[in-house]
């Protein structure tokens, strides 16, 4: 089976702890996610990405406070062409994976991360 692979963008707003150097904690988040949205890790039968776990990996960060905000959006990079991967859940935020095999990766560029 080929995989199909969305690649994952995150808005997040973060608050750091008094002292911390604003700069670190970012490139600390960046890492953060781009290992937890590695396809090569991402589990096959996992089918949603959610946005409370996403504010839990962020807010485990050292240098963190506490996280104001997290979106979650998503890009297709579509194995085979014309197949229809996920869709973002308007209630939850959340991200749907539709298909079996559908794999998460890491849109790191895409990411805002905004910590103050």
């Amino acid at each position: 089976m080929s995989a199909e692979v969305v690649s994952v963008d995150v808005e997040t707003n973060v608050v750091a702890l008094s002292g911390s150097d604003t700069s670190v904690v970012e490139t600390a988040i960046s890492n953060a996610l781009a290992a937890y949205f590695d396809p090569n890790v991402w589990d096959w039968t996992k089918s949603v990405v959610r946005v409370n776990e996403v504010i839990s990996l962020i807010d485990g960060v050292a240098g963190v406070d506490y996280v104001s905000s997290v979106v979650l959006g998503g890009t297709a990079e579509i194995y085979p062409a014309g197949a229809d991967n996920f869709t973002v859940n308007g209630s939850t935020g959340d991200i749907e994976l539709n298909n079996l095999g559908t794999l998460v990766g890491n849109n790191g560029s895409a990411h805002a991360i905004t910590v103050t």
